[in-house]
Formats: C-alpha cells, structure tokens, sequence
C-alpha cells in the first residue's frame, strides 16, 4: 500500500510516519498543494491522508484535487478539527465520499498505539471507505441502547470524537444523582468507569486532574470506557450582559507569548480559573489533540473542556519586560459556541483579528478567545497592575 500524507506540519509527525513505514507502507509526505499534485502526477497511491486545517487552499479543496486527478485514490480526512460544523458542512457537500479519521494520536509507546493510530489507516486500506460525515450522523441520531458503563474499553478507542460526547452526555444522565451528590461535598472533578455509582477517582483541585496517559491507564485496567465531569462553574464575569458600547473598550487584557506568538486576551478578575479555546491552543501548538473530554457547565449550559497545563511568558504592556509562568486551565472545545465566547456588538478597540478580518456587529470577539482568571496570578505569586489611565496591564513579582 502507497500512502501520500498531506499537513503543513507533517514534520512534528516524523515518530508516526517512520510507524506506519514500519508496518511496511510506503509513505510520501507534503506540506502543500503544489507539492501534492507533484507527487500524485507522478506516482500511483492507495490513500491520500488529509489534514483539513491547511493554509489556504486548505485539506477540503486539496482532497477535491486529488479525487479530480485520480478518483480511484480512497481519501481520509484525518484532523483535529472534525468536529467544527464549517468542516463538516464542507464535507458534507463534496461529490465523493471521504473517511474522516480523528487526529487522536497516542504516544508512540502506548499499549493502545496500534489499536488508535494504526488500525484507523488500515481500515482504510484494507475495507475501504465506510465512516464519513453523513454516517458518523446517522450513528449519533440513532439512540444509544447499551450501558455506556458496559462499553469494553477497545470499542470505546474505535468510536470518533462525536460518539465518545454523545456516550459522555448519556453516562452524565444515568449517574446524575452520583455525580451530583460528589459535587455537593465539594468534589471538582471525577471519573466514573465501568460503574455509575462508584466514584474511580476524584479531585478537590482542578489543578489536580490526572493527565490523560493515567486516566486512560484506569481505564484500560478496567477495560470500559472512562467518563470525565466538572463541577458547575460559577463565574463571577465582570462582562456586562447588557452589552454597552464602552463594555468590551474598558474590558482589561494580558498580553500572554505561547511559543512565540503574542496574545491579547481578556483577564477577568472574577473567574476562578482560566478557561482558553481548545482549537486556539492546538493552533499554537501549545497542545496536543484529543478526542478525551470532560463535562462540565456554566450557568447551565453544558461545555467539553482538557485540562491543560502550558509554560508561557507574560508581557508588561507598559515596559514590554516579560516574566515565564504557568498557565494552568481548562481548554474549551468549541470555543465560539460555548458560554465563555462573547460577541462585539458595539465599536471595539480592536476592530480586526490577527487575520486582518474586520469585525462587523456580533462577530465573536477575538480577544475572547481566553479568559484568563486569578489563578493565574495567585499560582505564580505575581500581582498585576491594571492601569486605568493608559489602559495598559503590567504586573510584579
């Protein structure tokens, strides 16, 4: 099998290439179109692996070039963003079926390597396209029957990023009163599996949820599929409801350096913790991709959230000195749709985003792409210092 592997960072994926010429495929990689094209007029390939989010023209329009020059090439669309309804929207509409393959990949060294790295690619080889978009919704409208408590553990590896939410929405439901009760007591996050009255493991910190290696090692002792929840968050958010013209010009910012990219983004005092989108930091590369969510809600409104813990610097807006940190939070799948992203309705002092687009009336606000909360200060000992004057945030240590 000749496979053509197309990302514009296939270079950080060298470990998972080397795995898959290991198992015997021949593997060519691209980072672009033009050397796509390049590569599919002169050789013939089985499969073409897709990343979607590519600088433009992105994966979509590169699988169209691909299917118009050999049709007989059976297409995956293998990303972390599988879930954007603008990609599945995309995917949707195209004249030819497409596999679509969460980027969930493990460690190298993980037991489950073959089972969530290899096995996906080779389904494709082997049997042909059978998941795509259309079939992944016919599976989530169709009611799940089974206990998600009685779910083995490899089937539950198997299932795409949308069943696994669906799984974890229906698990919350038969163990409410578990999980409830947990969060009365002052638990903030717990991990049910193979049961839905046994707690397995539980925090009082936010700050001490186990990473996804250990959760994953419960989970496999146990051999059934693990179901993450955090507590409600109350956010005392200093962001007005009634949106004035001046809310969002008054609404300070820290300026954060994640692997040398500089970031304007909401500080509020009020929230406990900082919360930050999920697809922002797989951008940054501050991340790395998932399918493992936690629930969790706001005022109500459900969210999917990863812990996550990131070094980065903080930047003195007035001085420009700059001191290293830890940020420490909940990435938030879905950002622009969750309770945390907030609209410009009125004139900001920001009126484009890093893209150069112009902000019209009810645009997502592109500082609020992060709400950077207390813990930021009190975990690092810094204070900071919000100007009013020159509206700038400094700090000290």
């Amino acid at each position: 099998m000749r496979i053509l592997w197309v990302d514009d960072e296939i270079d950080e994926l060298k470990t998972y290439v080397k795995a898959l010429r290991d198992k015997k495929y021949i593997v060519d990689t691209a980072k672009d179109a033009n050397k796509v094209m390049e590569l599919v007029n002169i050789n013939n390939y089985d499969i073409a692996l897709v990343d979607i989010k590519m600088p433009k023209p992105d994966g979509i329009e590169i699988l169209r070039r691909i299917h118009k020059k050999k049709p007989n090439i059976k297409l995956g669309a293998l990303s972390s963003y599988l879930y954007e309804k603008k990609y599945i929207e995309r995917l949707k509409v195209l004249d030819f079926d497409v596999q679509i393959i969460d980027k969930d990949f493990p460690p190298i060294y993980s037991e489950d390597f073959e089972i969530r790295f290899i096995n996906p690619i080779r389904s494709l080889a082997d049997t042909g396209i059978f998941y795509t978009v259309n079939t992944q919704e016919d599976i989530i409208r169709k009611e799940y029957t089974e206990d998600p408590f009685d779910l083995h553990f490899d089937k539950y590896l198997q299932m795409s990023m949308a069943q696994k939410k669906r799984l974890l929405l229906k698990a919350q439901d038969l163990a409410k009163d578990t999980i409830n009760n947990a969060f009365s007591k002052g638990i903030k996050w717990l991990l049910l599996c193979g049961s839905r009255d046994k707690i397995i493991f539980s925090v009082d910190n936010l700050g001490d949820i186990p990473l996804e290696e250990e959760v994953m090692d419960i989970a496999r002792k146990k051999q059934r599929a693990p179901y993450q929840f955090t507590c409600p968050l109350h956010v005392e958010d200093i962001w007005c409801s009634n949106e004035t013209k001046d809310s969002l010009v008054d609404y300070p910012t820290v300026s954060l350096m994640i692997n040398n990219h500089e970031l304007h983004m909401h500080f509020d005092t009020g929230s406990p913790t900082t919360f930050f989108s999920y697809e922002k930091l797989l951008e940054l590369r501050a991340i790395l991709p998932t399918t493992d969510f936690n629930l969790g809600s706001r005022s109500g409104n459900p969210y999917f959230s990863k812990h996550f813990v990131i070094k980065t610097l903080l930047k003195d807006q007035r001085s420009k000195q700059t001191v290293a940190l830890t940020l420490n939070g909940q990435a938030i799948q879905e950002w622009i749709q969750s309770p945390f992203a907030r609209p410009c309705y009125h004139k900001c002092d920001h009126p484009t985003n890093n893209d150069g687009y112009k902000h019209k009336p009810g645009d997502n606000c592109y500082l609020r792409l992060a709400l950077i909360g207390r813990d930021m200060l009190t975990k690092n000992n810094i204070s900071l210092i919000l100007d009013g004057k020159i509206r700038k945030t400094g700090f000290e240590i």
